[in-house]
């Protein structure tokens, strides 16, 4: 099964809408989201469902016993071999209507190898007006939406590797599913929702773990995140484009445009790998490689006289000021 993790640590991100509406008062993450519901921009802002239907010959709906003995309900699409794999999705502002019904068998269909269930956190009511909606989102309780989250994970099985995904209202109870499900939690997906609010130490050392499957993961504040988006999202292209220069250096000293590539592309993943292994700082690893009267330090040091490393700089808070104007 494709791996659906996201590669960033986006635990205390939330869209700014949601932050600048929210109210000051004691709920949790999940019920001060639904409180957004109350403002006029917020239910505005989502386009009413054009009407659709979708048939399905892989997906059923069922249901399944939540811990309290109550009747839970979901749209399951089992994989066509027996897996121990699963993926939870949790519907937005609408319910589980059709839409959510159409998304889950497309992630079914490229997931391969994987039994995906839509949970129904509005118990079988599917809003098709913006008060409806609001409603409806409303009245979901934590305790409710987390009795049929442990009931879906009690319907996996104990060997379930569980991953889950949402959207909106629905991107934070993916994050919630994820912290119930806890050791049998292998990934996360939140297209955007409430921040968490009430994490002990445990819960985002486990978090980090998932994250750190693919790379290293990072906790950062909130106002950081556009930073982020520069350093992390936009250095890949900043990064790519000196790689390039150094291809069409290598070219012009002499390799094939294949091996210039090989080569470039080698030095770039060994610089960064012995700064993520060792922790040093880039400087003290140059002086490493840098000999008096050298080659090293003669590129260097016209690199810099050519603008090098403030050009970068300047890239850099360019695409920062950008985000902020926009």
């Amino acid at each position: 099964m494709k791996k659906i993790i996201l590669p960033f640590l986006l635990l205390i991100s939330a869209m700014s809408f949601a932050q600048q509406k929210m109210s000051c008062c004691a709920a949790s993450a999940t019920e001060s989201f639904a409180q957004l519901a109350s403002s006029k921009e917020f239910v505005l802002s989502h386009p009413l469902p054009l009407p659709f239907t979708f048939t399905s010959e892989n997906g059923n709906a069922i249901t399944f016993k939540a811990p309290d003995g109550t009747d839970a309900y979901g749209w399951e699409i089992k994989a066509k071999q027996p897996t121990n794999n699963y993926l939870f999705v949790i519907h937005e502002y609408w319910g589980l209507n059709d839409y959510i019904k159409k998304e889950s068998e497309t992630l079914w269909n490229d997931l391969g190898n994987v039994n995906v269930i839509a949970l129904d956190l509005y118990d079988k009511k599917i809003a098709t007006t913006r008060e409806d909606a609001g409603k409806f989102m409303q009245a979901v309780t934590t305790e409710r939406a987390s009795a049929i989250i442990n009931g879906a994970i009690n319907y996996a099985g104990a060997n379930a590797k569980i991953y889950t995904i949402g959207w909106c209202f629905g991107g934070g109870w993916s994050l919630q599913a994820t912290l119930l499900a806890g050791k049998q939690a292998y990934g996360c997906v939140m297209y955007y929702g409430m921040p968490e609010k009430d994490t002990n130490e445990e819960q985002l050392q486990y978090v980090h773990d998932i994250f750190n499957q693919l790379g290293k993961a990072v906790k950062i504040d909130e106002k950081l995140m556009n930073a982020a988006t520069v350093l992390g999202a936009c250095g890949t292209a900043f990064a790519m484009r000196y790689i390039r220069a150094n291809i069409q250096g290598g070219i012009e000293i002499g390799f094939d445009a294949a091996t210039a590539n090989l080569i470039a592309a080698q030095t770039v993943k060994g610089a960064a790998e012995l700064l993520l292994k060792k922790g040093t700082h880039p400087e003290h690893e140059i002086d490493k490689v840098t000999t008096p009267k050298g080659c090293t330090i003669a590129g260097l040091n016209e690199m810099e006289h050519q603008g090098f490393s403030s050009s970068l700089i300047k890239g850099l808070v360019a695409s920062y000021n950008k985000i902020g104007k926009d």
